[in-house]
């Protein structure tokens, strides 16, 4: 299996694990959008000083750096919110990592190669967010639980309750319900997106 078939699925976790609530899923792409971006545009600045063999030792070295930078600035922003992502946010190096041995940022720009990132990381943050919203309200009928782990006590009053609690849809809260709606949201966007343009047949000549 290749480097890029490995870190594929182990990608998936934080944005499985981190979904259980917006809080969460917020404080997730705080971290992993600054840190893919910086990524992006030191690898791409590096890239040329470095032997071709180097480039992926530096890009781990320089993820996990990244990673270890984005630990220390959400446990000093909330100290619960840290306790909660846990493992998730050394696991944001593998979304950078993803980039470089997928070879996107070969060729390009700082500039550029930081850009793409951003790309990457905000529609990946997107998804997340609207994951998050999903189970959550559908798995606890509320909004917003735990905001002022980044706010303080008077965010603790703005959680907005949709449903009781015994008409949650509980398996959402779980990670089977997450890959079900998931999956949905892929659906979804497959059944949106138009379809992928053909080129026309060449007309068939007579012999």
């Amino acid at each position: 299996m290749t480097r890029l078939g490995v870190l594929g699925p182990l990608s998936l976790v934080p944005l499985l694990g981190a979904s259980q609530s917006l809080v969460m899923a917020l404080g997730l792409t705080l971290a992993a959008v600054p840190l893919v971006v910086l990524f992006c545009g030191s690898q791409a600045l590096l890239q040329p000083w470095l032997h071709p063999r180097a480039r992926l030792p530096a890009a781990v070295l320089l993820a996990a750096i990244l990673a270890s930078a984005a630990q220390l600035g959400i446990q000093t922003l909330s100290l619960e919110l840290h306790r909660a992502l846990g493992l998730y946010l050394p696991l944001l190096a593998l979304h950078a990592l993803l980039l470089a041995c997928s070879g996107a940022l070969l060729g390009r720009r700082p500039l550029g190669a930081a850009a793409l990132g951003l790309r990457w990381a905000g529609g990946a943050s997107a998804v997340l967010l609207l994951l998050a919203l999903l189970r959550e309200a559908l798995g606890t009928g509320t909004l917003f639980a735990q905001l002022d782990w980044l706010f303080g006590p008077a965010a603790a009053h703005w959680q907005i309750h949709l449903l009781d609690r015994a008409s949650a849809f509980g398996l959402a809260t779980l990670l089977p319900g997450a890959l079900i709606l998931l999956g949905l949201l892929l659906a979804a966007k497959n059944r949106l997106a138009p379809p992928p343009a053909t080129a026309p047949e060449p007309p068939v000549t007579s012999p």
